[in-house]
Parts: structure tokens; sequence; C-alpha cells
């Protein structure tokens, strides 16, 4: 079972116990129409844990979204199967201040990977969270004349589900020459093979998807 925690005086909360969506905190990842990036994750939780949290934020925005409909648009089974429904939220901080400098580098989320002895390892740059990671996510919030605003802090990963970049047809830019500018382009256009075009996208049928991996601590390479 989920739960939140934020009593904390000084505007931060954790919400404790939850699943992990769409996690971009390696490399931000652009907001929705706009040229600025963020780090984000989204975050499943149960019902009283979603009630909780909207009455301490009523103007954050949470999502319901019905079991079946789950399991088809996130390829996971439902964290909380005693409920009908599944209830997300969307956390993120902003990668630069309102003046375009980085936030810094205590402001900047990280992601922490905590052992069975409960020591915690900075996995933000070695490990990608896939969908499925269970954990904490941390946060802060304060008050502004529109209400109380969230920010996502640190994640702290219990159970780490590893996200794999999909292999596409990959090219080695370090072997990539830059063109003369004498160079006649026009008789060096390579031969189209015979038959129709194809496309070549790098996703498995259904038979050959792996599950995903899961990582415990013991497997830890540092």
């Amino acid at each position: 079972m989920s739960n939140v925690n934020n009593t904390d005086e000084k505007g931060r909360g954790v919400l404790k116990n939850v699943v992990l969506l769409y996690t971009a905190i390696q490399q931000p990842k652009r907001k929705y129409q706009s040229e600025l990036r963020e780090y984000t994750s989204t975050v499943v939780m149960d019902k009283s844990t979603s009630v909780a949290f909207s009455k301490q934020f009523p103007k954050k925005k949470i999502n319901s979204i019905a079991n079946d409909e789950f399991v088809e648009k996130f390829g996971i089974d439902v964290p909380f199967p005693e409920s009908p429904v599944q209830y997300t939220v969307k956390l993120s901080q902003d990668e630069l201040k309102r003046d375009g400098s980085p936030i810094p580098e205590f402001a900047r989320p990280r992601v922490l990977f905590e052992a069975k002895d409960g020591q915690l390892y900075d996995i933000t740059e070695k490990k990608l969270v896939g969908n499925g990671s269970m954990g904490d996510v941390h946060y802060s919030y304060y008050t502004t004349s529109f209400g109380k605003t969230v920010r996502l802090g640190n994640i702290v990963v219990k159970r780490l589900v590893e996200y794999a970049r999909p292999e596409n047809d990959y090219i080695d830019m370090t072997a990539i020459k830059e063109l003369p500018d004498d160079f006649d382009i026009s008789g060096s256009v390579v031969a189209q093979p015979e038959g129709k075009p194809t496309v070549s996208v790098a996703t498995a049928s259904k038979a050959e998807k792996k599950a995903p991996e899961v990582i415990q601590d013991e497997h830890l390479p540092f």
C-alpha cells in the first residue's frame, strides 16, 4: 500500500511505496509543445494516497484510469489490483530557472537505489528507470498566489525495472566525415535496391518481447 507524508515544515514530502512510469531523470525531456525541458516521473498510487495528496494539493491533477486501459497503455500489470482503477500524478522539475540559467545542482532530482541493508546508491547516470519500478518519490512544495506548487525531488528506488533503449539502426557519428566543399554529390548517389521501400523499426513482436529485467541490489556493479 502506498502512502503520503507531507508534514515537513520545510515544505517537503514523500510519496511512499509507489510505482513509477515515464521517468526521465538522467536526461530531462521536452515539455509539451515547448522547447524547454523538465525532469519528470509519473507516480501510480492507491486510492487513499491519491485522496490525501489531492487534499493537500487540490490544483494538482490526479488521473484515474481503468485497469484494462492501464495495462494496455503502460504494458505492465496494475500495481494495485484490489482497485478497479489506478491513480496517477505527474511530478516534474524544470531544467532551467526563469532567467534561463540551470537550476542549482542540489535542486536537480537524482535516482537513488536502496539496497537491502538500507544503503543508498546514486544510480542517476548508470541506470534508466523503467515502467513498473517501485520506491519512494520525494518532492518539495511552496505556496504562491495560485495555491501550492509541487516540484519533483529525489527518487529512492527499491525495486528497479531497468529500461533499455531500443536498438535502432544506429549510426556511429565518430565515423562520419564532413563533406568537402568541392565534393560532386551528383555522381555519388547510392543506387536504390530493387523492390519496395522498407522501413526499419526496432520493435519486436509480442512473442519476441522479453520481460524487463528486475535489478536486485546484489547484482549492482558498485
